[in-house]
C-alpha cells in the first residue's frame, strides 16, 4: 500500500479494532485490543492511568501496533515506535477522546459510552509516534 492508501484504511469506517504490544518486565510482550484514531503522522488511544498496559509504558515506551483485516482484502499496517502517555481528567482530554470514540460508535452513543468508563479519575491518551510502518495488502485478483 502507498502512504494514501495506508492512510484511507486507518482512518476507514466502520474502524477496526486494533492491538497494541507492550513489554512487561520480564520482557515478553502483552497485547491488548484497543479503539485508535489516526491523524496521518500518530495514532491516539484512549484508556485509563491505571491499567497495566498504559502503565508498563512509563517504564518501556516502546511500542507495537497493529490493525488488520480478517476478512476481504487482507490489508494490515504495522507500526513500531515510541509511546508517550498524558494522564488528566477526562475534561482535559475531552476532545482526543471524543475523536476516538466517535469512529466506533454512533454519534448518539458517542457520549453515553464514553460516560459509561467515567469514574471521577484521570483518563490517559496514549499517543504513538511510529518509528517505522509497514502497510500490506494481499488483494484478490
Amino acid at each position: 500500500m502507498d502512504d494514501a492508501a495506508r492512510d484511507a484504511f486507518l482512518t476507514a469506517e466502520p474502524a477496526i479494532v486494533a492491538a497494541i504490544a507492550t513489554l512487561r518486565a520480564d520482557g515478553s510482550p502483552r497485547v491488548v485490543p484497543v479503539w485508535y484514531r489516526w491523524d496521518g503522522a500518530a495514532v491516539a488511544v484512549w484508556s485509563e492511568p491505571s491499567y497495566p498496559w498504559v502503565r508498563r509504558l512509563a517504564h518501556d515506551p516502546r511500542v507495537s501496533f497493529t490493525v488488520f483485516e480478517q476478512r476481504g482484502a487482507l490489508r494490515a499496517v504495522y507500526m513500531a515506535g515510541v509511546a508517550r502517555v498524558r494522564a488528566a481528567p477526562l475534561a482535559a482530554l475531552r476532545a482526543e477522546i471524543d475523536a476516538i470514540v466517535s469512529r466506533y460508535c454512533e454519534p448518539a452513543d458517542v457520549e453515553p459510552t464514553i460516560m459509561r468508563f467515567e469514574r471521577g479519575a484521570d483518563r490517559a491518551v496514549v499517543t504513538i509516534e511510529p518509528t517505522t510502518i509497514r502497510a500490506i495488502a494481499n488483494l484478490e485478483e
